[in-house]
């Protein structure tokens, strides 16, 4: 059976915690910033709009002149796109804050090492309230490790409305990730489990509410790499890597630093444009897949977005 037979699932309550043990998990300054930051935009909208009814009822003639007409006309265009600003403040300040505070809970965690070997969470900390008694953490023993590195890559960014193979293709985004190589090659079981854990949908804390699972931080590269989001579009580990890094190659065997840039769209043969497709899905990154797969394969945007759900299932 070789050496993955080692190679086991837990339940998030097996995993032992012991106090010296090194653990990754996603950051929350960063999304209670951003919450508080859209909700100071709502106030600020209510506030302008207080101030405009206010100035309005207080000085203003309703008459059939023109110039009265305008008036009425652009205080209905900027209600509605305040309106707007509102709704879409308050929707992503809700989000932001509801993140916050899953990044508070125990259960946010991605990586936990340990003297005996690693411990990886296969599933998402926004999904805390899916059922506990499934085993969504692989525990790989230290002797099956064959090392870790750092991998710096230079991502194409997707920018809203554009194709896939223009302009978009000149921005650039730093990302970093974990790498995980380990004796033996088959990732089977691994590769199942992490497609189970996408979109499976979840309750909320809303009643009646139920959100789309998008997985996890980890990911299997087409070399049987494991492969951890540290810092990308949709992941802010804490530790920094390099402190992780740090800690790790004190126990486990280090590779060298891996940097690398994406090629153009333009540059790639169909596979490897297939394959960027689903980094995007498997990241999260569900609107820039949607706009990758319109460009590819020339869906329109409903066809685009089915096609890239029917990838998220499990």
């Amino acid at each position: 059976m070789g050496r993955y037979a080692n190679l086991s699932f837990l339940r998030e309550g097996q995993v032992p915690e012991n106090a010296g043990d090194f653990v990754a998990r996603e950051g929350w300054l960063g999304r209670l910033m951003a919450s508080v930051m859209l909700f100071a935009t709502v106030a600020g909208v209510l506030i302008a709009g207080y101030l405009a009814l206010g100035e309005a009822g207080g000085g203003w003639r309703i008459d059939l002149s023109l110039n009265s007409l305008f008036k009425v006309l652009t205080v209905g265009i900027v209600g509605v796109i305040g309106l707007l600003v509102f709704l879409a403040g308050l929707l992503g300040g809700l989000a932001y804050f509801t993140t916050f505070l899953a990044a508070l809970k125990p259960s946010n965690w991605v990586l936990r090492a340990t003297p005996d070997g690693l411990y990886v969470k296969l599933r998402a900390f926004t999904d805390h309230r899916r059922p506990e008694d499934d085993p969504i953490v692989a525990f790989i023993p230290r002797r099956e490790v064959r090392w870790l590195r750092t991998h710096d890559q230079l991502a194409r960014a997707v920018e809203r409305g554009s194709r896939f193979v223009s302009r978009e293709d000149d921005a650039l985004s730093a990302q970093q990730y974990l790498e995980i190589d380990l004796h033996g090659g088959d990732l089977t079981e691994l590769k199942t489990r992490l497609k189970r854990e996408r979109g499976v949908w979840s309750s909320t804390s809303v009643k009646g509410v139920r959100q789309k699972s998008k997985g996890s931080a980890v990911s299997i590269r087409p070399e049987d790499v494991i492969r951890i989001d540290w810092k990308t579009k949709g992941t802010r580990l804490r530790p920094k890597l390099s402190e992780a890094m740090a800690y790790l190659g004190r126990e486990y065997p280090l590779a060298p630093d891996l940097k690398s840039e994406q090629k153009q769209a333009k540059d790639l043969d169909r596979d490897a444009q297939e394959r960027r497709l689903l980094d995007m899905v498997m990241q999260g990154n569900t609107i820039d897949a949607v706009i990758v797969a319109k460009n590819l394969y020339g869906f329109t945007t409903t066809q685009a977005k089915q096609f890239v759900d029917d990838l998220q299932k499990p």
